[in-house]
């Protein structure tokens, strides 16, 4: 299934005004936020923007203080003395505060009286109250201005508002009914609302991502129907041409048990489209392969592409058309050894896939770890949680790895222990299915069966084994020069599927006869372990293990990140989450 968050927590905001009003006693004075800034665990950033509700701006408008109360304490931010007032039409904008706030749930919003001209005064209730939570960057705030009398009498007062999360690279798109805003994002996008697209105004976090296709991505948040349609219009994103060395895309997949509207070449033709424009009646994850080609730009991993949301086929039967599997093979043994397929991108199980020709000479499949020896120096069994396209040389293909315990990876400088079983060439043994992760110094408890795949640490051809443990390695274990991982959750076992299990973003691998297969969900997809079993079923792999998921499921084709987060997940973790180790396919 598609994923659809309707978010609770910031759905638009509107409030009536409050008359002008004596500030609360003593607020705190906080700090301005600085561009690029890390903030401690318990403080948020918090921006604050203000427009016009009419179509018609005003120049050098006075402001006063202005105070942003929680239940239990209100906060004064630095704010310019004059500032001019525009509507919410595309404009670049400028916050009258942007600073830093501890973590709390703000409830109301004040302005001091002041004398002098066109000057800003009253208060305003947020309702619900803005919930500023551990862990997530910020929130901004947009509050509507109503213009009251005229000349040296004119006040402006917050008469609705809405707000929204935002990360450090989001970009703010506000929107008010009484006009149409018209917006440059980056990578060539333009967003354009119509006047009367909502009922309310509503500000919009808005993320572009590059996703190594000819197009980018697009996530606007929050996840809201429009009344009428916007319009997104992208161009083609320009890159620097791959080496001739490389090996280029695939044929189209056969049309034989493929409905044509779901399948397409991902072949770059001279008349192929240079910009797209899109309708969009909904707000949420806009994707070029939506109703574009949205081959991978880079050509390294031969690649085929899915184009529409609905077929007549099922993942598994597509892959397993007899004309598709010769296109596979083909690719797996006439091409540089791998295989990316994103043929079910947009049918379940919504995932992107690539396989690996294990028995190829060029391929090298490793589990790359950071160790962290500042915990002790005796207990050299933490790893640092890195970002899944950090590290040094080139990837044909990464896939997130297992889960851990520690930190949770939301920024740089944090670590865990790999739970299950994990033996690295690399770094050797980090983990040994005990409580609290690691390799078992000061945990003798251990941590249940798991299942566990072993693969040789030199080939090809690379021995492969799959098995349970509890309390000690999993037979048959290959031996020191291997690499093993492990999960607590099957997705095949010897021929036979897991049951249905948690819905959510999953990545999987599974690997038989000199092949390995990756999978990992899209960006706005959802799938469980019995759904992705008749794919390794069909790829003859009677074996396969579940990764982690969520905000740590992600895949790297060509070294660009094909699913990076989305919604609130992008607000916490950003694009892509640190993560214990990945599974890496190079040469």
């Amino acid at each position: 299934m598609k994923i659809s968050i309707l978010p609770l927590l910031f759905l638009l905001l509107i409030s009536p005004v409050h008359g002008a009003q004596r500030l609360p006693s003593y607020p705190e004075p906080v700090q301005a936020y600085t561009a690029g800034m890390n903030l401690p665990e318990n403080v948020a950033r918090l921006k604050i923007s203000v427009f016009s509700e009419s179509s018609i701006g005003e120049k050098n408008v006075r402001l006063g203080s202005l105070v942003v109360c929680s239940a239990i304490a209100c906060y004064r931010p630095e704010t310019p003395t004059y500032f001019n007032l525009q509507d919410t039409s595309g404009k670049t904008n400028k916050p009258i505060a942007d600073f830093q706030i501890p973590v709390s749930t703000i409830n109301e919003i004040y302005f001091t009286d002041v004398n002098g001209g066109a000057v800003v005064t009253g208060s305003i209730k947020l309702e619900p109250a803005l919930k500023l939570e551990k862990g997530f960057h910020g929130a901004e705030v947009m509050l509507i201005l109503s213009k009251q009398g005229i000349g040296n009498q004119t006040k402006f007062q917050p008469a609705r508002s809405s707000s929204v999360m935002i990360a450090k690279t989001s970009t703010s798109v506000y929107y008010s009914p009484y006009s149409e805003a018209v917006v440059t994002l980056p990578l060539g996008v333009t967003l354009t609302i119509p006047k009367d697209a909502l009922s309310a105004p509503q500000i919009f976090s808005v993320n572009v991502h590059d996703t190594g296709d000819k197009f980018p991505m697009v996530d606007i948040y929050p996840y809201v129907t429009l009344k009428k349609p916007a319009i997104l219009e992208s161009q083609i994103i320009i890159r620097a041409l791959e080496p001739a060395s490389k090996v280029g895309r695939t044929p189209s997949p056969s049309p034989s048990g493929v409905s044509t509207n779901s399948i397409k070449s991902n072949a770059i033709t001279r008349d192929a489209p240079q910009s797209f424009r899109k309708t969009i009646f909904k707000t949420g994850v806009i994707k070029s392969s939506s109703s574009f080609d949205g081959g991978s730009a880079g050509i390294a991993a031969s690649s085929t592409s899915a184009l529409a949301t609905t077929s007549t086929s099922s993942c598994a039967s597509i892959l397993g058309d007899p004309l598709n599997q010769t296109i596979i093979n083909n690719a797996l043994t006439q091409g540089n050894g791998v295989v990316y397929i994103n043929w079910c991108e947009n049918i379940p199980p919504y995932a992107h896939i690539a396989i690996t020709n294990l028995n190829d000479s060029r391929i090298r499949y490793s589990i790359p770890t950071v160790l962290d020896p500042a915990p002790s120096p005796w207990i050299q069994d933490y790893v640092m949680l890195k970002q899944i396209t950090e590290g040094a040389g080139y990837s044909i293909v990464k896939v997130n790895g297992t889960v851990w315990t520690g930190d949770e990876g939301t920024s740089a400088n944090q670590h865990g222990r790999i739970n299950g079983f994990f033996i690295s060439t690399q770094s050797y043994s980090l983990g040994s299915n005990v409580a609290g992760g690691g390799n078992g110094q000061g945990h003798p408890t251990y941590d249940g069966p798991k299942f566990a795949m072993t693969i040789t640490y030199s080939g090809p051809p690379y021995g492969i084994n799959f098995g349970m443990g509890y309390q000690s390695l999993p037979p048959p274990y290959i031996g020191d020069y291997a690499n093993m991982i492990s999960s607590s959750t099957s997705v095949v076992k010897d021929g036979v599927c897991a049951t249905a299990g948690t819905e959510n973003r999953w990545s999987a691998v599974g690997a038989s006869g000199g092949r390995m297969m990756m999978i990992s969900s899209t960006s706005d997809g959802t799938t469980s372990a019995a759904e992705l079993c008749p794919l390794f079923l069909t790829m003859q792999m009677p074996n396969a293990l579940r990764l982690d998921g969520g905000p740590s499921t992600a895949m790297v084709i060509d070294n660009a990140l094909k699913n990076p987060n989305t919604g609130l997940a992008y607000f916490k973790y950003g694009n892509m989450r640190r993560i214990a180790f990945p599974l890496r396919i190079s040469y």
